[in-house]
Protein backbone atom coordinates (compact mmCIF):
# COMPACT_ATOMS: atom_id res chain seq x y z
CA UNK A 1 0.00 0.00 0.00
CA UNK A 2 1.32 3.50 -0.59
CA UNK A 3 1.65 5.91 1.89
CA UNK A 4 1.03 9.37 0.61
CA UNK A 5 2.11 10.78 3.47
CA UNK A 6 5.96 9.31 3.33
CA UNK A 7 6.31 9.73 -0.20
CA UNK A 8 5.31 14.05 -0.02
CA UNK A 9 7.44 14.22 3.19
CA UNK A 10 10.52 12.78 1.27
CA UNK A 11 10.43 14.91 -1.73
CA UNK A 12 9.78 17.79 0.07
CA UNK A 13 12.97 16.50 2.67
CA UNK A 14 15.18 15.55 -0.70
CA UNK A 15 14.21 19.31 -1.62
CA UNK A 16 15.66 20.86 1.69
CA UNK A 17 18.16 18.37 2.17
CA UNK A 18 21.95 19.44 2.51
CA UNK A 19 24.11 18.16 -0.61
CA UNK A 20 24.63 14.55 0.20
CA UNK A 21 28.36 13.20 0.89
CA UNK A 22 29.82 9.95 0.55
CA UNK A 23 31.21 8.84 4.39
CA UNK A 24 34.06 6.77 3.90
CA UNK A 25 33.98 3.50 5.22
CA UNK A 26 34.31 3.20 9.30
CA UNK A 27 34.06 7.17 9.14
CA UNK A 28 32.15 8.45 11.91
CA UNK A 29 28.78 10.28 11.16
CA UNK A 30 28.05 11.07 15.03
CA UNK A 31 29.53 10.52 18.46
CA UNK A 32 28.02 10.60 21.93
CA UNK A 33 29.76 10.42 25.45
CA UNK A 34 29.24 7.28 27.21
CA UNK A 35 29.32 9.31 30.87
CA UNK A 36 30.99 11.94 33.05
CA UNK A 37 33.53 9.19 34.21
CA UNK A 38 34.10 7.47 31.11
CA UNK A 39 36.45 8.17 28.18
CA UNK A 40 34.89 6.07 25.77
CA UNK A 41 32.63 7.21 23.35
CA UNK A 42 29.64 5.84 21.62
CA UNK A 43 30.23 6.01 17.19
CA UNK A 44 27.56 6.09 14.55
CA UNK A 45 29.21 5.24 11.36
CA UNK A 46 29.28 2.50 8.26
CA UNK A 47 31.10 -0.09 7.88
CA UNK A 48 32.72 -2.19 4.80
CA UNK A 49 31.20 -2.55 2.18
CA UNK A 50 30.28 -5.66 -0.26
CA UNK A 51 27.62 -6.69 -2.79
CA UNK A 52 25.72 -2.96 -2.13
CA UNK A 53 25.50 -3.60 1.81
CA UNK A 54 26.61 -1.20 3.56
CA UNK A 55 26.36 -2.45 7.35
CA UNK A 56 25.17 1.02 10.00
CA UNK A 57 27.36 0.50 12.76
CA UNK A 58 28.07 1.29 16.34
CA UNK A 59 30.50 1.65 18.20
CA UNK A 60 32.39 1.96 21.29
CA UNK A 61 35.60 3.68 20.98
CA UNK A 62 37.98 6.01 22.70
CA UNK A 63 41.24 8.04 21.71
CA UNK A 64 43.17 5.09 21.03
CA UNK A 65 40.93 2.48 19.14
CA UNK A 66 37.79 0.68 18.77
CA UNK A 67 37.00 -1.35 21.77
CA UNK A 68 33.93 -3.05 20.38
CA UNK A 69 31.28 -2.87 17.54
CA UNK A 70 27.62 -3.97 16.69
CA UNK A 71 25.85 -3.74 13.10
CA UNK A 72 22.41 -2.94 13.29
CA UNK A 73 19.99 -5.06 11.68
CA UNK A 74 19.27 -3.42 8.36
CA UNK A 75 22.18 -1.93 6.31
CA UNK A 76 22.46 0.48 3.81
CA UNK A 77 23.31 0.62 -0.03
CA UNK A 78 25.25 3.32 0.07
CA UNK A 79 27.62 5.54 2.35
CA UNK A 80 26.55 8.71 0.36
CA UNK A 81 24.29 10.20 2.75
CA UNK A 82 22.23 13.75 3.37
CA UNK A 83 20.46 15.43 6.20
CA UNK A 84 16.54 15.00 6.47
CA UNK A 85 14.36 16.77 8.61
CA UNK A 86 12.46 13.81 10.64
CA UNK A 87 8.85 13.15 9.57
CA UNK A 88 5.97 11.35 11.32
CA UNK A 89 7.03 8.26 9.65
CA UNK A 90 10.64 7.84 10.44
CA UNK A 91 10.02 6.41 13.94
CA UNK A 92 11.88 9.14 15.86
CA UNK A 93 10.55 11.09 19.07
CA UNK A 94 7.04 12.14 20.36
CA UNK A 95 4.18 11.42 17.90
CA UNK A 96 3.58 15.34 18.45
CA UNK A 97 6.61 16.92 18.98
CA UNK A 98 10.08 15.34 16.96
CA UNK A 99 13.34 16.30 18.55
CA UNK A 100 15.73 17.77 17.55
CA UNK A 101 19.23 16.54 15.66
CA UNK A 102 20.39 14.71 12.46
CA UNK A 103 18.58 12.33 10.33
CA UNK A 104 20.85 10.52 8.28
CA UNK A 105 19.48 9.16 5.29
CA UNK A 106 20.92 6.92 2.20
CA UNK A 107 19.82 5.63 -0.92
CA UNK A 108 16.17 6.63 -2.67
CA UNK A 109 13.33 4.94 -2.57
CA UNK A 110 12.72 2.03 -1.79
CA UNK A 111 16.35 1.47 -1.19
CA UNK A 112 16.51 4.61 0.84
CA UNK A 113 17.25 4.27 4.90
CA UNK A 114 17.35 6.91 7.24
CA UNK A 115 19.23 6.55 10.99
CA UNK A 116 18.82 8.84 14.08
CA UNK A 117 20.72 8.57 17.20
CA UNK A 118 20.92 10.05 20.50
CA UNK A 119 21.70 9.52 24.35
CA UNK A 120 19.81 8.57 26.75
CA UNK A 121 20.58 8.47 30.65
CA UNK A 122 20.52 5.72 31.99
CA UNK A 123 22.07 6.75 35.75
CA UNK A 124 23.32 10.44 36.37
CA UNK A 125 26.73 9.28 35.25
CA UNK A 126 25.67 6.80 32.49
CA UNK A 127 24.40 7.10 29.22
CA UNK A 128 22.72 4.19 26.97
CA UNK A 129 22.92 4.89 22.88
CA UNK A 130 18.77 5.01 21.11
CA UNK A 131 18.90 4.35 17.66
CA UNK A 132 16.45 4.46 15.59
CA UNK A 133 16.22 2.93 11.46
CA UNK A 134 13.38 3.64 9.08
CA UNK A 135 13.65 1.72 5.64
CA UNK A 136 11.75 2.00 2.73
CA UNK A 137 9.47 4.35 0.71
CA UNK A 138 6.13 2.97 -0.32
CA UNK A 139 6.41 0.52 2.67
CA UNK A 140 8.33 2.00 5.27
CA UNK A 141 9.11 -0.48 8.70
CA UNK A 142 11.14 0.86 11.15
CA UNK A 143 13.13 -0.61 14.11
CA UNK A 144 14.90 1.11 17.10
CA UNK A 145 17.54 -0.07 19.32
CA UNK A 146 19.19 0.58 22.59
CA UNK A 147 23.30 -0.33 23.44
CA UNK A 148 24.88 0.19 26.81
CA UNK A 149 28.73 -0.10 27.38
CA UNK A 150 29.19 -2.91 29.58
CA UNK A 151 32.50 -4.21 31.18
CA UNK A 152 34.43 -2.42 28.15
CA UNK A 153 32.19 -3.49 25.71
CA UNK A 154 28.78 -2.94 23.72
CA UNK A 155 25.75 -4.73 24.78
CA UNK A 156 22.52 -4.24 22.34
CA UNK A 157 20.01 -4.64 25.53
CA UNK A 158 16.74 -3.58 23.43
CA UNK A 159 15.08 -4.36 19.82
CA UNK A 160 11.57 -3.05 19.28
CA UNK A 161 10.53 -4.68 15.44
CA UNK A 162 7.30 -3.52 14.27
CA UNK A 163 4.91 -6.23 13.52
CA UNK A 164 3.27 -7.29 9.91
CA UNK A 165 0.86 -4.64 8.79
CA UNK A 166 -0.21 -0.77 9.08
CA UNK A 167 1.97 -0.59 12.23
CA UNK A 168 3.47 2.83 13.27
CA UNK A 169 6.02 2.69 16.45
CA UNK A 170 7.99 5.31 17.51
CA UNK A 171 10.23 6.05 20.05
CA UNK A 172 10.20 9.33 22.70
CA UNK A 173 12.82 9.92 25.75
CA UNK A 174 11.86 12.00 28.67
CA UNK A 175 13.58 13.10 31.64
CA UNK A 176 12.90 12.04 35.12
CA UNK A 177 11.52 14.70 37.52
CA UNK A 178 15.28 15.08 39.15
CA UNK A 179 16.75 14.88 36.17
CA UNK A 180 19.29 12.58 37.07
CA UNK A 181 17.78 9.53 33.88
CA UNK A 182 15.47 9.27 31.07
CA UNK A 183 12.71 7.29 30.40
CA UNK A 184 12.26 5.61 26.63
CA UNK A 185 8.57 5.63 25.44
CA UNK A 186 7.95 3.33 23.11
CA UNK A 187 4.96 3.63 20.67
CA UNK A 188 3.39 0.98 19.07
CA UNK A 189 0.34 1.54 16.92
CA UNK A 190 -1.77 -0.48 14.10
CA UNK A 191 -3.94 1.85 12.02
CA UNK A 192 -5.71 0.71 9.91
CA UNK A 193 -6.71 2.55 6.51
CA UNK A 194 -10.49 0.96 6.20
CA UNK A 195 -12.95 -1.25 7.81
CA UNK A 196 -14.92 -0.91 11.10
CA UNK A 197 -12.03 -2.38 13.43
CA UNK A 198 -11.09 0.90 15.90
CA UNK A 199 -6.95 0.44 15.56
CA UNK A 200 -4.84 -0.28 18.33
CA UNK A 201 -2.41 1.63 20.53
CA UNK A 202 0.53 -0.39 22.65
CA UNK A 203 2.43 2.42 25.04
CA UNK A 204 5.82 0.87 27.03
CA UNK A 205 8.45 2.27 29.18
CA UNK A 206 12.16 1.45 29.01
CA UNK A 207 13.70 2.43 32.14
CA UNK A 208 17.48 1.01 33.22
CA UNK A 209 17.42 -0.82 36.63
CA UNK A 210 21.02 0.35 37.52
CA UNK A 211 20.71 -2.02 40.65
CA UNK A 212 19.85 -5.00 38.03
CA UNK A 213 22.09 -3.63 35.91
CA UNK A 214 19.17 -4.25 33.06
CA UNK A 215 16.44 -2.67 31.38
CA UNK A 216 13.39 -2.66 32.66
CA UNK A 217 9.98 -2.69 30.64
CA UNK A 218 6.34 -2.05 32.06
CA UNK A 219 2.96 -0.30 31.08
CA UNK A 220 3.68 3.72 30.29
CA UNK A 221 1.67 6.21 32.37
CA UNK A 222 1.26 9.51 31.99
CA UNK A 223 0.73 9.45 28.41
CA UNK A 224 -1.80 12.10 27.34
CA UNK A 225 -3.89 12.00 23.71
CA UNK A 226 -6.32 14.51 21.98
CA UNK A 227 -9.10 13.63 21.91
CA UNK A 228 -12.29 14.72 19.26
CA UNK A 229 -15.58 12.98 19.68
CA UNK A 230 -16.90 10.18 20.58
CA UNK A 231 -18.25 9.27 17.73
CA UNK A 232 -21.22 6.73 17.11
CA UNK A 233 -18.63 4.29 15.21
CA UNK A 234 -15.31 3.58 13.20
CA UNK A 235 -17.41 4.56 10.16
CA UNK A 236 -18.18 8.31 11.65
CA UNK A 237 -14.72 9.32 13.41
CA UNK A 238 -13.38 7.95 9.63
CA UNK A 239 -15.48 10.43 7.74
CA UNK A 240 -14.87 13.47 9.69
CA UNK A 241 -11.34 12.49 9.55
CA UNK A 242 -11.49 12.35 5.71
CA UNK A 243 -13.28 15.77 5.73
CA UNK A 244 -9.93 17.26 6.96
CA UNK A 245 -7.05 15.17 5.81
CA UNK A 246 -4.99 18.12 6.89
CA UNK A 247 -6.10 18.33 10.35
CA UNK A 248 -6.24 14.49 11.58
CA UNK A 249 -2.82 13.10 9.76
CA UNK A 250 -1.71 12.09 13.35
CA UNK A 251 -4.91 10.71 14.70
CA UNK A 252 -5.85 7.13 15.36
CA UNK A 253 -9.40 6.13 15.85
CA UNK A 254 -9.64 4.10 19.40
CA UNK A 255 -12.25 2.74 21.61
CA UNK A 256 -13.61 5.40 24.24
CA UNK A 257 -12.83 3.29 26.77
CA UNK A 258 -8.95 3.80 26.71
CA UNK A 259 -9.41 7.45 27.89
CA UNK A 260 -10.21 8.84 31.48
CA UNK A 261 -13.90 10.40 31.36
CA UNK A 262 -15.10 8.79 28.90
CA UNK A 263 -17.59 6.13 28.44
CA UNK A 264 -17.54 2.91 26.70
CA UNK A 265 -18.88 1.95 23.68
CA UNK A 266 -17.95 4.67 21.07
CA UNK A 267 -15.09 5.77 18.82
CA UNK A 268 -12.25 8.72 19.30
CA UNK A 269 -10.07 10.18 16.76
CA UNK A 270 -6.93 10.48 19.01
CA UNK A 271 -3.32 11.56 18.58
CA UNK A 272 -1.21 10.55 21.59
CA UNK A 273 1.70 11.78 23.27
CA UNK A 274 4.23 11.60 25.89
CA UNK A 275 3.88 15.47 27.29
CA UNK A 276 0.40 16.95 28.36
CA UNK A 277 2.07 19.85 27.24
CA UNK A 278 1.98 18.63 23.43
CA UNK A 279 -1.68 18.10 23.77
CA UNK A 280 -2.67 21.21 24.71
CA UNK A 281 -0.52 22.83 21.68
CA UNK A 282 -1.85 20.20 19.01
CA UNK A 283 -5.65 20.91 20.54
CA UNK A 284 -5.08 24.44 19.94
CA UNK A 285 -4.03 23.73 16.42
CA UNK A 286 -6.28 21.63 15.39
CA UNK A 287 -9.12 23.22 16.83
CA UNK A 288 -8.44 26.42 14.58
CA UNK A 289 -8.35 23.95 11.16
CA UNK A 290 -11.75 21.42 11.91
CA UNK A 291 -13.78 24.36 13.55
CA UNK A 292 -16.61 22.37 13.54
CA UNK A 293 -15.18 19.94 15.75
CA UNK A 294 -14.65 20.46 19.37
CA UNK A 295 -11.85 18.12 21.13
CA UNK A 296 -10.22 17.76 24.90
CA UNK A 297 -7.14 16.85 26.44
CA UNK A 298 -7.30 13.43 28.41
CA UNK A 299 -5.01 10.95 30.49
CA UNK A 300 -4.77 7.50 27.89
CA UNK A 301 -6.00 4.37 30.46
Amino acid sequence: MTDPVRSTLLLLGAVVACAATTSPEHAVLQSFPVGAHSAARYEVGFGECADARCPVEVRLADDHATLAREALDWPAVTTETYEADIDPISGVGDPLAPPKGTLWVAGEDESSLSVFARPVRLTAERNGLLVDEAAGFDHVKRRHYLFVERDGSLARVWTGSEGQGPVLTTTAVRGSADGTRDEIVYFDQVRFPFGDAVDELTVTSLRWDAAQAKLSQSPASGIYAVVFGPFADVNAARNVAAEHPECFAEFSILPSERFVSLPAGSAVLAAVTAAERNATETLSRVGKCATAQRGKVLEVR
